[in-house]
C-alpha cells in the first residue's frame, strides 16, 4: 500500500495528496468541535430541566400558600376556587415525572 502511495506522490500528485491530508485534518477538527458543542448543549438542557423542576416546586408551594391564606382570611370565593388546587396537583404530577426523568438520566 505504501509503495503505491510513494509511486503516486512521485508521479506529480503531491499537491493532491496535501489537499487530501488537509481535508482529513480539517474534517477531524470539525467533528471534534461538533461533539464538544453537542455535549455542551446536553449539559445546558439538563440544567434547564433542573431549573424548571425547581420553579414548578416553588409555584406549587405558592399556590398552596395562597389557598391556605385565602381560607384563613375567609375569602370564600378564592378558597372555594378549585383551579389553584388542580394546578397544584397537576404540577406535583409533572414534578414527580421530572424527577423520574432526572434519575433515569443520571442512572444511564
Amino acid at each position: 500500500m505504501s509503495y503505491f502511495v510513494f509511486l503516486w506522490l512521485c508521479s506529480g500528485h503531491v499537491d493532491s495528496f496535501l489537499r487530501l491530508v488537509e481535508a482529513v485534518v480539517l474534517s477531524s477538527f470539525i467533528l471534534m468541535r461538533q461533539n464538544r458543542t453537542a455535549r455542551r448543549a446536553e449539559r445546558r438542557d439538563h440544567l434547564n430541566l433542573q431549573i424548571d423542576l425547581i420553579a414548578e416546586k416553588e409555584i406549587t408551594k405558592l399556590l398552596q400558600m395562597v389557598r391556605a391564606t385565602s381560607s384563613h382570611l375567609g375569602v370564600d370565593r378564592v378558597a372555594d376556587d378549585q383551579e389553584p388546587g388542580e394546578l397544584g396537583s397537576k404540577m406535583a404530577i409533572l414534578l414527580s415525572g421530572g424527577v423520574r426523568r432526572l434519575r433515569a438520566h443520571f442512572n444511564r
